[in-house]
């Protein structure tokens, strides 16, 4: 059987629920400190690092794997219902709880020259945030962009063609005269003449 061909120009769009798209969001932050360094050894050329690929990162990998899975399972254009929503807090759990070990496991190793990674903290702060997100503490909105197009001010009149409107204005304003009453009586003033 033939398919019908997609038409030219339009792609594939996906419509997520803002819920499920801050969900993602956070698991990603948390995977990009997987990939930054947890732990550095050493200085100079002799500098060693380790991401969160590896001991207690094993379970934040988990973690952001379960975060994803939850938001993309279902009805995408819905929140998490309340079984996905359950299966997304264990897993930033998960994530913040592997991820905090190997902190713990690297600030006991600081003796003998092993200092924290920036990754590391990136993975407990988004597991933390992704956390509070599904939980409902703290919430965030996008907006939309709207279809209509916005208003643009009238175009102001050019200063030469302003001046010809009011020209133009003034010579065909009718100029009124006050009107004389008709019955008004004109009284003569009496005129004094002095002679020598």
């Amino acid at each position: 059987m033939n398919q019908p061909a997609t038409p030219q120009g339009q792609g594939i769009s996906i419509n997520l629920h803002q819920q499920r798209i801050f969900t993602l969001v956070f698991a990603a932050i948390v995977f990009i400190g997987m990939i930054i360094p947890w732990s550095v050894l050493g200085q100079g050329q002799f500098r060693q690092t380790s991401n969160g690929f590896a001991g207690w990162g094993i379970l934040t990998l988990f973690g952001v794997a379960g975060a994803v899975v939850a938001a993309l399972l279902g009805d995408k254009t819905r929140e998490l219902d309340q079984n996905l929503r359950y299966v997304a807090i264990g897993s930033f759990i998960a994530a913040i709880l592997g991820a905090f070990i190997a902190f713990m496991q690297i600030v006991n190793g600081n003796g003998f020259g092993v200092k924290t990674g920036v990754g590391v903290w990136f993975s407990i702060i988004g597991g933390i945030l992704g956390l509070l997100w599904v939980t409902g503490v703290f919430k965030m909105t996008m907006r939309a962009p709207s279809s209509s197009s916005p208003m643009h001010p009238p175009t102001p009149l050019v200063p030469s063609l302003h001046r010809r409107a009011q020209r133009h204005h003034h010579r065909h304003q009718v100029i009124k005269k006050p009107r004389r009453n008709p019955y008004r009586k004109i009284i003569p003033y009496p005129r004094i003449f002095i002679t020598g």
